[in-house]
């Protein structure tokens, strides 16, 4: 009886262990941290919650009310939305039968956001959904001092405080039209209107935006021209806040005609509206409910400062520059954010820093797939290298980071080739003392264990296959390959290309710490050459700028994703190429740089400036001149010029003009000086 009274209590141990496993595992995977809270006493007391995306940092914050007979708990789903954004969602339970006690309860809500870690400060939206719109707008109306950057209303009212403020807005403005004789003008110059936290760079005519489902992302708020100075300035009424109309053509509890209507008096006092009057919806908006919340929600991403995941890291050090690229980079990231927190989290200074810089450069495809041991082994590759090395430690830290640490080069597969190769390169620079000497070191190890000219190409390989096929002919897997390599004992390398009439060329730029500068180093199966000179006749060098938007930008013709650097290795030239339309300069029109007759190669292109104004950096023309043109679909503009070393050439291409492309008739030939 008690081996049976056992067994069958161990049974229940093993499965009420396993039911906490489980409860455990799914809360590790579970994507978003929650928070009940407590706010405020006496007739202000409220329960919310607080729906935070992993990793919590120092998010926009969102508080969203549910409309008449919803509850806290049925928001879940709203909340849930907002939170996939990036957006701490704030959800309460409020008093819907009294304004009063709203307030009170909203006033208690202000007030613990603004003591909360994981709540950007000045980056907040207040979104209602019928009732609540109600009750925010009335909020905000009583209480500027307590106005967000961001307030939504989606199938919302008139609201009686906005008739009240509205009364004290014409009485302001008329009183501000009788004279004052006894003051001087100045102290009552009207002051310009105050200006909304949101995008409105371009702002859209007075008038109602006519009825269709446009984008809430894309939308520009209208800021309507005041009826008086004095109304926008000294009008009570006017909100800080950008605000977002949403409503259904339909509405059959709040008539369309009132959401125009709060429209209207908001603009009149100068408030930043965007009207969106969606045709055939109804009060609830039906089945679209979903995809109206979240367009709403993309609105606010989009308007609201981005996350500051760097602030929230313990003893941060980097810039504001590092740190906003940082943010950028984890806001991108995605879900794929929680496995960079992890590798950032679990470093110490000054591992930390190196890994944040890294995954700030890193391209979207590598935000969202490497992985924390992929980041952790590189950079902690690198840092055991400029501990050990002379090299290494004298290359200035960000060349450092975004050279040496970064485990990407082109397009391959990462696969840990830098720590691999770090561990057996250990014997070879023993005897290394300058970067020179570790250059050479690195290039002979790896030419020793591949056959030069060797055939066994493996399509997008990684550097680690690649030197398992013992080495290749095509010199951009070179190139890759030799950058892995000596990335892996502290180098700080880049691959670079460079473009003639007859074809392209990979090798790699190296950092010198003795010399300051970046020297040209080819280490392909075809010519070494340390320092040396580049051979044929180059009209670019391209080499990546260390931020990201490389990838694949040679095959996309994104040359702004490059460096040239054939000025500082080439005879060249400066090249001001202006874009004419009848005698006008014309901004953002993309320019093109050609070489060669028959089967001209684009070597470079770039935009117009303000004035009209591309300018470029070409080698010395030595067989043919370059042809410049507007780099548009059809007979466009195009002029022919030589390239001398040390000079500068201007350039006028007129969008009025065609002119088809002969490749039979002779450019013009080349002048020598003697």
């Amino acid at each position: 009886m008690n081996n049976a009274y056992a067994r069958r209590l161990g049974c229940c141990s093993l499965l009420l262990a396993g039911l906490v496993a489980a409860m455990l595992w799914a809360k590790a995977r579970d994507p978003f941290e929650r928070i009940e809270f407590t706010a405020g006493t006496g007739s202000g007391r409220v329960n919310g919650i607080a729906v935070l995306p992993k990793p919590v940092a120092r998010h926009p914050t969102v508080v969203y009310l549910y409309g008449s007979g919803g509850s806290l708990l049925g928001s879940g789903r709203e909340l849930r939305q907002l939170a996939e954004l990036g957006l701490a969602a704030v959800g309460i339970e409020y008093n819907q039968r009294d304004q009063a006690a709203f307030d009170e309860q909203f006033r208690a809500v202000q007030a613990y956001l603004a003591q909360q870690p994981w709540a950007l400060e000045h980056a907040t939206a207040w979104m209602g959904f019928s009732l609540g719109a109600q009750r925010v707008l009335g909020f905000a109306v009583k209480h500027p001092e307590l106005q967000p950057e961001l307030l939504v209303r989606l199938a919302g009212g008139w609201v009686s405080e906005l008739e009240v403020q509205s009364l004290k807005s014409r009485v302001q403005s008329l009183e501000s039209e009788v004279p004052v004789q006894s003051l001087s003008g100045a102290a009552f110059a009207p002051r310009s209107p105050r200006r909304s936290r949101g995008n409105l760079a371009q702002t859209s005519p007075q008038t109602a935006p006519s009825p269709g489902s446009q984008s809430l992302v894309t939308s520009t708020p209208t800021r309507a021209q005041p009826r008086s100075e004095a109304t926008a300035t000294h009008s009570p009424l006017a909100l800080k806040s950008t605000v977002l109309l949403v409503h259904g053509e339909q509405d059959e509890v709040f008539p369309v005609a009132d959401c125009r209507r709060v429209a209207g008096v908001l603009r009149d006092s100068g408030t930043a509206v965007d009207l969106r009057i969606l045709p055939g919806l109804s009060h609830g908006f039906g089945e679209e409910h979903a995809v109206v919340l979240r367009a709403a929600a993309e609105y606010c991403a989009a308007r609201l400062p981005m996350t500051d995941y760097a602030a929230a890291v313990p003893g941060c050090a980097l810039d504001p520059v590092e740190a906003a690229r940082f943010n950028q980079a984890m806001g991108r990231a995605g879900q794929h954010r929680r496995e960079l927190w992890q590798a950032v989290t679990a470093s110490r200074e000054p591992e930390r820093h190196t890994v944040m810089n890294v995954i700030g450069r890193l391209e979207d495809y590598d935000l969202a797939h490497i992985s924390k041991s992929q980041l952790q082994a590189a950079t902690g590759n690198a840092r055991r290298m400029r501990r050990a090395y002379a090299w290494c430690r004298d290359t200035p830290l960000d060349l450092f980071e975004t050279f040496t640490a970064n485990p990407r080069i082109f397009e391959e597969p990462l696969d840990g080739a830098q720590p691999w190769f770090s561990g057996r390169l250990r014997r070879d620079l023993k005897y290394c003392h300058t970067e020179r000497q570790a250059v050479d070191a690195a290039w002979r190890w790896m030419r020793e264990r591949t056959a030069a000219g060797a055939t066994g190409d493996v399509p997008e390989a990684s550097a680690r296959e690649i030197f398992k096929a013992r080495g290749t002919t095509d010199c951009k897997k070179v190139a890759m390959l030799y950058t892995s390599v000596a990335r892996s004992v502290g180098l700080a390398i880049r691959p670079v290309f460079s473009i003639d009439r007859n074809a392209d060329h990979y090798w790699t730029e190296v950092w010198s710490p003795e010399a300051k500068r970046w020297r040209p180093y080819d280490g392909g199966p075809v010519r070494h050459a340390n320092d040396a000179g580049l051979g044929n006749p180059l009209s670019v060098i391209l080499a990546p700028s260390g931020e990201r938007g490389v990838w694949n930008a040679e095959a996309e013709d994104r040359w702004e994703a490059y460096t040239n650097n054939i000025g500082l290795f080439f005879p060249s030239g400066q090249v001001i190429v202006r874009v004419l339309d009848q005698g006008r300069p014309v901004k953002r029109e993309l320019v093109g740089v050609l070489t060669g007759r028959f089967t001209p190669r684009m070597v470079e292109r770039a935009w117009t400036d303000e004035n009209g104004e591309a300018r470029f950096t070409l080698g010395m023309s030595q067989v043919l001149p370059y042809r410049f043109v507007l780099a548009q679909a059809g007979e466009t503009d195009w002029q022919w010029l030589q390239v001398k070393s040390n000079a500068v050439h201007e350039v006028v291409l007129r969008l009025e003009n065609r002119k088809p492309y002969d490749s039979a008739v002779e450019p013009p030939p080349l002048v020598f000086n003697k």
